[in-house]
Parts: structure tokens; C-alpha cells; sequence
């Protein structure tokens, strides 16, 4: 069984309150991808008030874990004379700017794919052996709202897949710290040994970078995390990060 860390429970009552079927189930399996499952989307519960509320509440805000040093140390420190007033509205900006950094990932359900199928045009078939793309590299919309569109062999004229949109987005307008390809610290081998050492949050940030929360290798990977900690009750290395309510709920 999956234990909870402290404030679960809690959380378990308040989403049951308002709902009479099972929202989730949990498995008991080495594989992450049986590890959780859901019946409904979560994300309408994710984001009610209350539940974010008391995730936020569970997460903790400790401003030296938030604005700690990372991966490179820096000796630097820096010394300022403030008045009190100074002083108690630096604590404020300080705060606000820790709460902005502890912003959760949305637990959302697995995107479900079904390209719209926009013309069968029969007498283009076997013009090429290769699939032909088209992009609108309009300036300013929404990556999730450009046409793309592709050709198929056979002629076919459909919507793109995810993937195809994806690194073509990528491509056209990059996201700082997002590849084109996979990074292989995702791979099984070496994801094992990031776990096994320790390195949940950078796993996890990392995956926010590479993948949208609707992705199934996003699941799939924090799946594994998630599993990770419970099994060796590290819930306190996620403790006042941004990804301690989603793992909580």
C-alpha cells in the first residue's frame, strides 16, 4: 500500500467529499506505468480552491530550501543595511517571489490522440514515398494552436500527430532547456541511477522542461519518481518544492 505523507489522508477526504466514485487507483507493481491510474481527468479537482489550498499548505514554504544554492556553489554572499521596514518588505518580496518558484505542475489526464482527417486525395498517391509537413510559422500564436498539417503517402491530408507537432514547434520556436530528441538521462538505466542517488527534483524538473503534463512519458516518468519515494519514504526531499502536492495528491 502506498503510505501517505502527513496531510494524505486529509487531502484523500476532502477530493472523496465531493466525488462518490474512485478518482484514482493505485497498484502495487514494479511497473510505473500500473503504479497510478486515473478513472476520470484530475484536473478539475487538482485545481479546486480548496484542494490547492491544502496541497499548498502540505508543501510547506521554507524560503533556505527554496532559494538555495544549486548544483553550482557560489561562495558569494551579499550584505545590505536596511531599516526595519526595508527589511520586513524585502521578507514579503521574498515571499511572494518563494510561492511563484512553488507554482505545482497540473495533474491533468494522458492526452488522448485522433488527428483530424482533412481530405483523401487519391490522386496524389505515390507522388512521394515521404510524408510532407506544413507549418504556419505565424509569429505570436499559441503553439498548441498552429496548423500543421501533413501529407501522407497515400495522399491523405490529415492533422499532425503530437510528436510531429511537437518538434516542429521545437524546431521553429524553441523552448529554453527542451530537446528535440529525448535527453537519455530519461532512459531506464540512467533514470535508475538519478533516483538511486537522490535526485528526485532535478528529475522532475527536468521533465516539466522536456514534457507537457498531458504527455504520457511525463506520467510515466513521474510515475517512476513517485513510486521511488514512496518506497524508500523520501517524501522530505521533495518537502517545499513544487512537486511535493503533486506527488501528494
Amino acid at each position: 500500500m502506498l503510505k501517505l505523507p502527513a496531510g494524505g489522508r486529509l487531502l484523500t477526504e476532502v477530493i472523496k467529499s465531493t466525488h462518490s466514485f474512485p478518482y484514482s487507483r493505485w497498484f502495487c507493481s514494479t511497473s510505473a506505468k500500473n503504479f497510478l491510474s486515473y478513472d476520470k481527468d484530475p484536473g478539475p479537482v487538482f485545481m479546486r480552491d480548496d484542494v490547492q489550498k491544502l496541497l499548498r499548505s502540505m508543501t510547506r514554504l521554507e524560503l533556505d530550501r527554496v532559494f538555495r544554492k544549486r548544483s553550482v556553489r557560489d561562495s558569494t554572499v551579499e550584505y545590505k543595511f536596511m531599516t526595519d521596514e526595508q527589511l520586513r518588505q524585502e521578507v514579503r518580496q521574498s515571499i511572494g517571489r518563494a510561492e511563484r518558484l512553488l507554482q505545482m505542475p497540473p495533474v491533468v489526464h494522458v492526452m488522448q490522440e485522433n488527428p483530424k482527417v482533412l481530405s483523401k486525395d487519391g490522386a496524389l498517391k505515390g507522388f512521394s514515398e515521404a510524408k510532407m509537413v506544413f507549418t504556419d510559422i505565424t509569429y505570436g500564436i499559441k503553439n498548441s494552436k498552429r496548423s500543421i498539417v501533413e501529407r501522407l503517402p497515400d495522399g491523405t491530408l490529415r492533422e499532425a500527430d503530437y510528436e510531429t507537432r511537437k518538434r516542429l514547434n521545437q524546431i521553429y520556436f524553441p523552448l529554453k532547456g527542451r530537446h528535440i530528441r529525448t535527453p537519455k538521462m530519461f532512459e531506464a538505466g540512467n533514470l535508475r541511477k538519478l533516483l538511486e542517488a537522490g535526485d528526485y527534483e532535478f528529475v522532475l524538473d527536468r521533465a516539466c522542461v522536456q514534457f507537457e503534463p498531458y504527455e504520457a512519458e511525463y506520467h510515466d516518468i513521474t510515475a517512476t519518481v513517485y513510486q521511488h519515494v514512496n518506497e524508500h519514504k523520501a517524501f522530505d526531499s521533495l518537502r517545499s518544492t513544487r512537486h511535493f502536492g503533486p506527488l501528494t495528491f
